[in-house]
């Protein structure tokens, strides 16, 4: 039997003993009152359809913990009596639960684990004295009421903070009160992780003690004003993930804004200061900006797909001199123009880290290139793909008919000791082609017009074209006859076939356009066309380019 269809009847069998569980839950009358934990050491080993329908459970003496998922999402369940002697519930133990409006809990529950009382209907929480460790965000933001026991050492109710009884540590924040600001008191030193997650304040406060901002911190908060104190060096993973931020100033001291920080997040008004040095992975994807946003000087490392798919533009038109390295898909959509120089101090860039340019300058000290991206200068050798660790390895290797790919027209190569130009790297725009390297390490051009020759016509090798004759470096006399005639017999059959140049646009972009206008291979007759093709197809975005260069 192959896999797929292995797994297909796998998946088949598994989904059918789902159905066939669920039909028999449903069949199970529903019970009144449950004990249960009686003769066991942990809940673990009772089964599930001994409680999953009952209105009322009790829990015997002796169970000391509530095992993670326990009740989650019971439809039944409307009371619940917890043992004493009960020292930890569970993450997610209670939550999704609508009927039970009030849990008790004993004396002796020490830990209540992550996500416990989240989204649950509770409308009242009673933390008792014992109670040392919260799991984050183990109750909702939105609950009525919060009680906790005035003998608890270890936590202690502010207004709407659940806070250390030390006062260096925000656990918890809740709409208690009812107000529009926070204020977080001086001396607290620590935000936990998810502390203010969901919380809806219009203007958080944060004390100049604070030293330490936690992983989510403020996700999907919304926030007119926020400003971060000086005394903040880094910003944890996910800490304002998903928020929307009128203006928030940021410590003048940062140095580290962790993955995902500002993800999916839209903020009116944010310029990074001029100390941050790294920013990782993901930390502003799909981020929203209407002002857009600025690269500092002093950063030294960008994470992979920090700056993918942004909702705004980079208003840096230049890559910093400090950076040292470049993660994958880094800046891949940014606009930095069609020429990017990378300094010295660069020692490794990632795959695919830019945008469409045509020139990239760098220097041959660069210590690690990763492949299959713009830098691809793999090459497979035993059946496996090897990558190359730097610009000396590329210069020395003989890639022969091996298949590599980067989407810039030139690489200039420049010696990190003179600042000279070593030698340039022609490669094609719109494909992937085979390269010799030879004694001075030129690109073995003869082996691109061998490959031009035997293609057939299609719309790469109309790409190909453009880039040859753009680049006519040791273009002889015969290869030349072959290129401007292969592009008189394209003015012949393109001028009249629409469907061709949607085609060709597909493969090279809308810029191919340019190209075939510039050959005098596209007329304002086709042009026309285009644009009526392109409003029948409800594309405004190539409507309006097609319309804007007709009248250019």
């Amino acid at each position: 039997m192959r896999r797929s269809e292995f797994n297909k009847r796998f998946a088949e069998n598994d989904e059918r003993e789902k159905e066939e569980e669920i039909e028999k839950r449903k069949n199970r009358p529903i019970l009144e009152e449950v004990i249960i934990g009686k003769n066991v050491k942990s809940l673990k080993e009772v089964p599930k359809e001994a409680y999953d329908k009952a209105k009322k459970i009790i829990i015997a003496e002796g169970i000391k913990e509530i095992p993670d998922d326990f009740l989650v999402c019971n439809q039944y369940i409307e009371e619940i009596k917890l043992p004493e002697g009960l020292e930890r519930i569970g993450d997610r133990a209670f939550g999704d639960i609508e009927k039970i409006k009030n849990i008790d809990m004993p004396d002796s529950v020490r830990e209540i684990g992550e996500y416990v009382f989240f989204r649950s209907h509770s409308k009242k929480i009673r933390l008792p004295k014992s109670v040392e460790k919260l799991g984050r965000r183990c109750i909702r933001a939105n609950i009525e009421e919060i009680e906790i026991d005035e003998n608890n050492k270890h936590l202690k109710l502010d207004g709407d903070l659940i806070i250390s009884t030390d006062g260096k540590r925000i656990i918890m924040a809740f709409n208690l009160t009812g107000k529009a600001v926070c204020k977080i008191p001086e001396g607290v030193e620590h935000i936990e992780k998810n502390a203010f997650a969901g919380c809806k304040f219009e203007n958080i406060i944060l004390p100049e003690s604070l030293s330490e901002i936690g992983e989510a911190a403020f996700r999907g908060c919304d926030i007119s004003h926020l400003i971060v104190p000086d005394s903040i060096l880094s910003l944890g993973f996910a800490a304002f993930r998903g928020c929307d931020i009128g203006e928030l100033r940021l410590s003048c001291n940062l140095k580290r804004i962790e993955g995902r920080c500002f993800e999916h997040a839209r903020i009116e008004e944010l310029k990074l200061p001029d100390s941050v040095e790294y920013i990782g992975e993901l930390a502003f994807y799909e981020y929203e900006n209407p002002k857009g946003i600025n690269l500092p000087e002093s950063l030294k490392e960008v994470g992979t797909s920090a700056f993918y798919l942004r909702k705004c533009q980079i208003n840096t038109r230049k890559i910093p001199e400090n950076i040292e390295k470049i993660g994958d898909q880094a800046f891949c959509d940014a606009i930095f123009g069609k020429n990017i120089y990378l300094h010295k101090n660069i020692k490794e860039i990632g795959r695919k880290p830019f945008g469409d340019v045509k020139y990239i300058t760098l220097y041959d000290n660069l210590e690690k290139v990763k492949g299959r991206g713009y830098f691809e200068f793999g090459y497979w050798q035993g059946g496996y793909w090897h990558e190359p660790d730097s610009m000396e390895e590329i210069r020395k290797r003989e890639f022969g008919d091996n298949i590599f790919n980067i989407s810039a027209d030139v690489i200039n190569v420049k010696s990190a000791d003179t600042d000279e130009l070593k030698y340039s790297i022609y490669l094609p725009e719109f494909m992937n082609i085979s390269y010799t390297w030879g004694e001075n390490f030129e690109p073995d051009f003869e082996a691109y017009d061998r490959v031009f020759e035997k293609l057939e016509p299609t719309e790469e090798k109309l790409g190909m074209l453009f880039i040859r004759l753009e680049n006519p470096y040791k273009l002889g006399d015969e290869a030349r006859k072959r290129y401007e005639d292969y592009l008189r017999d394209a003015k012949k059959s393109v001028s009249g076939t629409i469907r061709f140049i949607k085609n060709l646009i597909e493969v090279n972009g809308i810029q191919a356009v340019e190209r075939l206008h510039k050959y005098n291979i596209i007329t304002k007759k086709v042009l026309d066309k285009l644009i009526e093709r392109a409003e029948i197809m409800d594309n405004k975005e190539e409507a309006e380019y097609f319309k804007a260069y007709k009248l250019s």
